[in-house]
């Protein structure tokens, strides 16, 4: 930063004490320190430096320290940090200024004649004496080489000390005092122990509204308990109210005083914001966190301008973090709820996470019993509801899969695993499941029927055609087919190349068409091919074959045909309704509706 310095004032030699005393050396420092055209505020680090040259040099002395700049003006006591000793103010000496880690501040500032007053110091602790001066030992060399006072302020010869009104010169060996005694020209007044004063005229002195006991200063209160207590009533209006022109920190809290490490609040009231931020570092260069309240009612964390009653905008691994230790039914660590009415989608809550193709979560939840709960509560219209909506749109990649919704259950043990259960009752129609489009199971299907349906092909308009599925109690594929013997009566059927791989324990059925003849399996299915002979020639014969699996799947998931229930099945249904029992004998019955008997909202 570019900083100068202005209306400087130079004096020396504090609380003065004439004639044999001992005399700080000490230079009284006052400026103005700006940056630019705005003023300097808080705590600067100075460091002074003596040089016998405007430019250029080694110091002769130098000092340094943290300073107070309150409206660009500070003050300074040279020479009470590191005693000035050694200057020889024999000749003109230049005063360098630096502020913090910055350079030099230009030009030098010139000594004044004041702090040549050194040299009359030297000369009473040194040469000049009562003894001295009454054995005639100032001599001319002494006046030669500048040992003795040769004027003040321009006067020389005999110099009068003069009282003015109200002031006492009172002479007493080597000392003489100077002390005021008041009056009627004078400042006068009474006060109470305590109390800060004031002037209550041009010349009389008498109590303020600050009270100050034991290091606290109190405002309307005779009691503070703090650095500063301020104790408002109604008819004085606010309790405390700050302004600053042009925006910048308000009010600024700081936990510490060292300019290296300020740590603290700053509040700041500009453009009809409010904002709140935590500083570290220097001063208030690096923001931590930042909260803003703007006219409008919003509150924005990590935002100066919120759009939003909350806005929070963060890099940090969690932009909000809510934890309840309340545990109920009714309990809720994040509530979001659209208490209009009309006709329009509002959402809940919404989550949203695309930081690339292909990665990112819209929302994840962990529950000890139900990770996610959607449902749609007391629907009144004639509609489709539906109580969770799984989806994957648009893309304009048509080789990448795409899952509208993906359940798992997995975990070791013997309990059953199920990774979707559907339940739908009430209704006309209940399906506990509805696909549009294939289905791809690579598992094992039980059920306890099935059917194909298909509009019906003579009035496919208005009616469906039913048909079951064929049942059997073994893992059995069927084939089937015709076949014309020759003139010997021989037919040779040649089946796929797979066929004896994936069945074994074969059947055989064979039917003729057309005239009376018989018919047998010549030769057995060998080689994936079997023989068909008829006792006539050229007969059309109908076969059908069944073959039990023998793939890996099957041999290793065999399906078997009767199973004792085990644990909370026993002594339940699959189908109550079927043998009168009510629907809590059903075994899937506690798995349906246990979440709705938890009464969860």
């Amino acid at each position: 930063m570019k900083l100068r310095l202005c209306l400087l004032t130079l004096m020396c030699f504090l609380s003065v004490s004439v004639f044999g005393q001992t005399i700080p050396k000490q230079i009284n420092y006052q400026g103005v320190l700006k940056e630019g055209s705005a003023l300097v505020n808080g705590n600067n680090l100075f460091t002074f430096r003596i040089y016998n040259e405007p430019t250029g040099g080694s110091a002769l002395w130098t000092e340094s320290r943290t300073i107070l700049v309150e409206n660009g003006l500070f003050s300074a006591h040279l020479g009470s940090v590191t005693p000035i000793a050694g200057v020889p103010f024999d000749r003109v000496h230049f005063l360098g200024i630096t502020i913090g880690t910055g350079p030099e501040l230009t030009p030098r500032t010139t000594l004044t004649p004041s702090p040549y007053s050194f040299m009359s110091m030297d000369i009473m602790d040194e040469a000049v004496t009562t003894t001295k001066i009454q054995a005639k030992a100032v001599i001319a060399e002494k006046i030669d080489t500048n040992q003795v006072v040769m004027s003040i302020n321009g006067l020389k010869d005999d110099v009068s000390l003069v009282a003015g009104s109200d002031i006492t010169i009172t002479p007493s060996g080597n000392n003489i005092t100077i002390s005021s005694t008041g009056g009627a020209s004078g400042i006068g007044g009474n006060g109470t122990t305590n109390y800060l004063s004031k002037f209550t005229g041009t010349t009389s002195i008498g109590n303020s509204v600050f009270y100050e006991t034991e290091g606290k200063i109190g405002l309307g209160t005779t009691s503070p308990d703090h650095s500063l207590t301020i104790n408002s009533t109604p008819t004085a209006g606010l309790g405390l109210k700050i302004s600053r022109d042009n925006g910048g920190l308000g009010i600024a809290l700081l936990e510490d005083s060292q300019p290296s490490g300020l740590r603290g609040w700053s509040f700041n009231l500009y453009q009809q914001k409010l904002s709140i931020i935590t500083t570290q570092d220097n001063g208030f260069s690096t923001i931590k966190s930042l909260i803003s309240f703007d006219r409008n009612g919003n509150i924005g964390i990590g935002t100066t301008n919120p759009d939003y009653p909350l806005q929070v905008i963060s890099n940090r691994r969690y932009a909000g973090y809510f934890v309840t230790d309340s545990v109920s039914s009714s309990t809720h660590a994040v509530h979001g709820e659209i208490t209009g009415s009309g006709n329009g989608s509002s959402i809940g809550v919404y989550g949203k996470s695309s930081p690339a193709d292909g990665w990112g979560f819209g929302g994840s939840f962990i529950g000890g019993y139900i990770g996610v709960s959607g449902r749609v509560l007391n629907p009144s219209g004639t509609g489709i509801y539906y109580g969770v909506v799984g989806a994957v749109s648009g893309g304009s990649n048509p080789a990448g899969s795409r899952y509208g919704v993906w359940g798992t259950a997995d975990g070791t043990g013997t309990g059953t695993r199920v990774g979707v259960v559907g339940s739908a009752a009430g209704g006309t129609t209940n399906w506990g499941g509805y696909f549009s489009g294939n289905v791809n199971v690579t598992g094992t299907i039980s059920k306890g029927g099935g059917s194909f349906k298909i509009d019906h092909p003579l009035d496919p308009a208005n009616k469906y055609l039913y048909h079951s599925f064929v049942e059997s109690p073994d893992m059995k594929n069927i084939y089937d087919g015709t076949v014309i013997t020759d003139a010997s009566g021989f037919a040779t059927v040649t089946l796929p190349d797979w066929f004896e791989a994936l069945n074994k324990d074969f059947r055989y059925q064979l039917t003729v068409i057309g005239e009376f003849a018989q018919a047998i399996i010549e030769e057995k299915i060998n080689n994936n091919q079997f023989t068909i002979r008829t006792d006539k020639p050229n007969i059309e014969v109908c076969w059908l074959i069944t073959g039990i699996r023998k793939d890996a799947f099957a041999e290793k998931y065999r399906i078997p045909v009767e199973e004792l229930k085990q644990g909370d099945e026993a002594g339940k249904y699959l189908y109550p309704d079927a043998y009168n029992m009510p629907v809590r004998m059903g075994i899937d019955y506690e798995i349906i509706n246990r979440f709705k008997e938890k009464n969860i909202d």
